[in-house]
């Protein structure tokens, strides 16, 4: 396995499977209503870029906090056809 410049993942022979990371966004409400969790993959190597670029596309709320929970699997990116650089909303709890 070989990681090239990009962040993606070289198997052998096999094509390239591009890295990123699962990202938490919490967002507070109004009186005592539950905090709004969503969760995404962001399709981008590194971890502060990842947030930044989560930041970015989905404009959040200056109240929304950011946890990266973790790499994201080789297979998940895989099943999503993951392309560097994008974002995917994984599941919104609300």
């Amino acid at each position: 396995m070989q990681l090239d410049d990009l962040g993606a993942v070289h198997h052998g022979e096999g094509g390239a499977v591009t890295k990123g990371w699962q990202l938490v966004v919490s967002t507070t409400r109004p009186g005592d209503a539950d905090p709004v969790v969503e969760h995404f993959i962001v399709a981008v190597f590194d971890q502060d870029q990842a947030i930044e670029t989560l930041q970015k596309r989905k404009k959040l709320d200056a109240n929304a906090k950011v946890l990266a929970f973790a790499p994201a699997p080789d297979l998940t990116m895989s099943f999503l056809n993951a392309k560097r650089g994008e974002v995917y909303a994984v599941s919104v709890v609300v």
